[in-house]
C-alpha cells in the first residue's frame, strides 16, 4: 500500500495508475450506494413463518 501511495505522489506517476484508482473508487462508491438504497428482503405474504429465527 505504501509503495502504491509513494508511486502516486511522485511526479513520475503515470496516468493509468491514477485512472484505475479513480475508477476503482467510483465502482466501490456505486456498490455501497446500491447496497444501502436497496430495500431489505421481505418474505412473501403467503409464505410460512420461519420458526428457526424466532427466539424462544
Amino acid at each position: 500500500m505504501s509503495r502504491l501511495l509513494a508511486r502516486v505522489l511522485r511526479e513520475e506517476a503515470s496516468a493509468p495508475v491514477l485512472e484505475y484508482g479513480i475508477v476503482a473508487a467510483l465502482i466501490a462508491a456505486l456498490l455501497l450506494a446500491a447496497a444501502s438504497l436497496s430495500p431489505a428482503r421481505q418474505p412473501f405474504p403467503g409464505s410460512a413463518p420461519d420458526l428457526r429465527a424466532a427466539p424462544r
